[in-house]
């Protein structure tokens, strides 16, 4: 069960990763910047271990753009530091329960063509914390 819940959070999570601009943080991952003075800003990127620091990189750099308002090419970067971590992440679970009758009928396209209640899964969410790992990237910006 659990293997699951890791593989559909994980599978989102992926499906985020793959947009082309950065997002930013929500507590798990993305970047945070801010502005230092006229020119230069800071940045820090979070993003899952499975990333490799170049793409990381990269990312940061894009966010740094946003911040000072230039494309990534016009932007220099210096990193300051990297680290990896893991961290517990609290996930809801729909548990199944049953199904419940919707009131709707449709008509049984089988031999005797009676009318067919319809029904809806029922379940409840469950609390369920899972250890994910993440790499971070902080980082100096300037424009060229």
């Amino acid at each position: 069960m659990k293997k699951t819940v890791l593989s559909v959070f994980c599978f989102s999570l992926s499906l985020s990763a793959c947009m082309s601009a950065p997002r930013p943080y929500d507590g798990f991952i993305g970047y945070e910047t801010s502005a230092h003075s006229s020119g230069e800003a800071g940045v820090t990127y979070v993003d899952q271990e499975r990333f490799s620091w170049e793409k990381m990189a990269g990312k940061a750099k894009k966010a740094c753009g946003i911040t000072l308002r230039q494309s990534p090419d016009m932007i220099k970067m210096d990193v300051l530091e990297k680290q990896s971590f893991t961290r517990d992440v609290g996930i809801q679970v729909p548990i199944p329960t049953g199904f419940t009758a919707t009131g709707d009928t449709k008509t049984n396209s089988g031999s005797t063509g009676k009318p067919v209640s319809m029904m809806k899964p029922d379940s409840y969410h469950q609390g369920e914390k899972v250890s994910m790992k993440f790499r971070k990237i902080v980082a100096t910006c300037s424009i060229k």
